[in-house]
């Protein structure tokens, strides 16, 4: 396990090939929520602009980790420089590589990621800062995260019988710092499954307390051909399996876990349905308003984008 040096603070902007801009310098208070979005040549824009909306934007410290984009993404960048607390652009060695650079920097209360192209929700700080209030040495935030359906809920205690126990790690879970020194850094050998590494040696080996928001308080929107969605169903499975059983746990039960999912997974295939019959049969009418709500924000973020060809 990884350990955290958090004098990690501004070396890159002497370094050949790096960029940096923001405005960290210029506060003196603590945030309350780091939020890191590592981008790559991705609708970074849409990411920006969700955070620049909201209501309590003063307890964010947006953070970006760029992999040396193409040029126009320095342009947007410097444009949106007074709204980004710290950014930098130089190659890096992938998603995690990125992040891991992210959680150094970080200085928020708690920690969680955005990927590019994914927004948080219209009422996202809100919901955050409600949540962090409820409970005195909170180490975790989970709210619900809209994909092609409302994922939410937080199951440590099914870690054994269930494969998916939680939502999302972007824009859906959030660390405290003081957890996040605890369990370290993602491990960069995984390619697409990083995340639920971390969250699975979390639950493993630490005590710690945490709060889920109502399925309705929804935190963010994902980019449904984001980070994800490139590296397919099997491979997220492979490696899922890989870290269970680095986790001690018997090849054979998680090859049943695993056989459980694909089924499910096929099922889901062989059902066909209407989309909208389907939220209107699943979701509460709560839930169904707030999914039109976080529809209805997207689409103003999308009219308020000033870089759209990049």
């Amino acid at each position: 396990m990884q350990k955290i040096n958090f004098n990690y603070i501004n070396s890159y902007s002497n370094k050949k090939g790096s960029l940096t801009g923001g405005t960290r310098k210029k506060k003196k208070k603590r945030p309350l929520f780091s939020i890191i979005t590592v981008n790559l040549n991705d609708d970074l824009e849409s990411t920006i602009l969700s955070i620049k909306c909201q209501k309590y934007r003063n307890l964010i410290e947006h953070i970006i980790i760029d992999g040396g984009s193409r040029k126009g993404y320095l342009r947007l960048l410097r444009h949106y420089n007074s709204n980004i607390d710290y950014w930098i652009s130089e190659k890096d060695n992938g998603i995690w590589d990125a992040s891991n650079k992210g959680i150094k920097l970080a200085k928020g209360k708690f920690i969680g990621l955005l990927d590019s192209g994914d927004i948080l929700s219209h009422n996202a700080s809100e919901i955050l800062k409600k949540m962090q209030n409820s409970k005195a040495k909170l180490d975790c935030l989970v709210g619900s995260v809209m994909r092609e359906r409302l994922l939410s809920g937080f199951y440590p205690q099914k870690i054994s019988t269930h494969l998916n126990i939680f939502p999302s790690n972007s824009g859906g879970f959030f660390l405290s710092n003081k957890m996040q020194k605890k369990i370290g850094l993602f491990d960069e050998k995984y390619r697409c499954s990083a995340d639920y590494d971390l969250v699975y040696k979390m639950i493993k080996s630490q005590r710690f307390n945490y709060v889920c928001s109502k399925k309705s308080e929804i935190l963010s929107k994902k980019n449904p051909e984001g980070f994800s969605s490139e590296y397919g169903f099997l491979n997220h499975l492979n490696e899922e399996f890989k870290i269970r059983v680095n986790g001690g746990e018997s090849i054979i039960y998680v090859s049943l876990l695993i056989a459980l999912k694909v089924f499910n997974k096929l099922l889901s295939f062989l059902i066909k349905f209407d989309g909208n019959k389907f939220v209107k049969y699943k979701y509460k009418n709560i839930e169904i308003l707030e999914i039109k709500k976080l529809n209805k924000f997207y689409e103003h973020i999308q009219k308020k984008k000033k870089f759209s060809k990049i």
